[in-house]
């Protein structure tokens, strides 16, 4: 789509996002430092180049430049999209990762990519980002699709679609390709934990001993932009935050006691995501200090990307938050 050949100079101001040099390094600069290999493609670990490339890490990587006003770097990583991960053959579809050809996408990155080509699009007044995202959410629409529901993946070598719904991806964001529906609506308010996924084949939930606070959280985010209230669920976190000051990246769904003994920076992102939805602005706050202090401890050359980049973007929120 933009097509453009880009020289070594120009190259390399996209993927520093256009920032000045000079001073503490933009998480721009960071980023193309510490994760881009010589293509300018993001690894999932700083200075790992076997540690694979994901639509995921392009998508979030979007998400921040749009929340920065970056349009260089935005413009650069759509035409990374363009030129690495959609696959036209059968599509177009976005490959999951790159790895040998992958001929299956990841409904939940499709999601996140195609919301911020739409966003991009109106944010910085380029019309071939939205005409993108109508082709990649046309074909989701027409391949992805079974009993009324939008399913978790589609695989173009074989011909076949999932067979499950995975809860967490149920957004609300992209009507007309994913309708979260009774899926989110006939969930058990009692319980403290949701089900991970919906299968098909069964026509029933499934759940796992133990749970990933992220999926938990995304799926009552999901709840509550549909206008739905998870009671037990937001009682049982509101009590651990209260108690402990910390939550755990994995808990063991029939106790509610924490599975393992580490924290994460995408935890603090989605808790501080929903503490802010459902109005709980202090807690909200607490979990922005309590990343900040977890981020200042964390081994940058570890870090993997998904929480290298949801911390600055939170970040980022919360500075938009001050400045409006």
């Amino acid at each position: 789509m933009m097509g453009n050949k880009l020289g070594p100079l120009l190259l390399a101001g996209l993927l520093l996002g256009g920032c000045a040099t000079g001073g503490p390094e933009s998480v721009q600069e960071q980023t193309a430092d510490r994760y881009m290999d010589e293509s300018g493609l993001i690894r999932a670990y700083p200075m790992e180049p076997e540690s694979g490339v994901l639509a995921e890490s392009l998508g979030l990587y979007m998400d921040y430049l749009l929340m920065t006003d970056d349009a260089e770097g935005f413009e650069h990583q759509t035409d990374q999209l363009e030129r690495y991960f959609i696959d036209r053959d059968g599509g177009p579809f976005i490959r999951w990762r790159l790895f040998h050809d992958t001929q299956v996408n990841a409904l939940v990155d499709d999601v996140r990519i195609i919301q911020a080509l739409n966003k991009g699009s109106a944010r910085f007044g380029v019309p071939a980002y939205r005409e993108l995202a109508a082709e990649l959410a046309a074909n989701i629409g027409t391949v992805q699709r079974r009993d009324g529901v939008t399913v978790d993946f589609y695989d173009w070598q074989y011909g076949l679609a999932a067979d499950r719904v995975t809860l967490s991806y149920l957004s609300a964001g992209l009507p007309g390709v994913i309708e979260p529906g009774t899926l989110l609506m006939d969930l058990d308010g009692s319980k403290i934990f949701f089900p991970e996924y919906y299968d098909l084949e069964s026509g029933t939930y499934k759940s796992a001993p133990e749970v990933q606070l992220v999926d938990q959280l995304l799926i009552a985010i999901n709840r509550q932009d549909a206008g739905l209230e998870s009671e037990a669920f937001d009682a049982w976190l509101s009590a651990e935050w209260e108690r402990n000051g910390r939550l755990y990246g994995r808990y063991v769904r029939k106790s509610g006691e924490a599975a393992v003994g580490y924290e994460s920076l995408a935890v603090y992102y989605f808790l501080h995501r929903y503490f802010t939805e459902t109005g709980k602005e202090a807690a909200a706050g607490q979990t922005a200090a309590r990343a900040d202090q977890l981020y200042k401890k964390s081994d940058k050359e570890r870090l993997h990307f998904f929480d290298f980049i949801l911390y600055h973007t939170l970040k980022a929120e919360r500075e938009g938050e001050a400045d409006g």
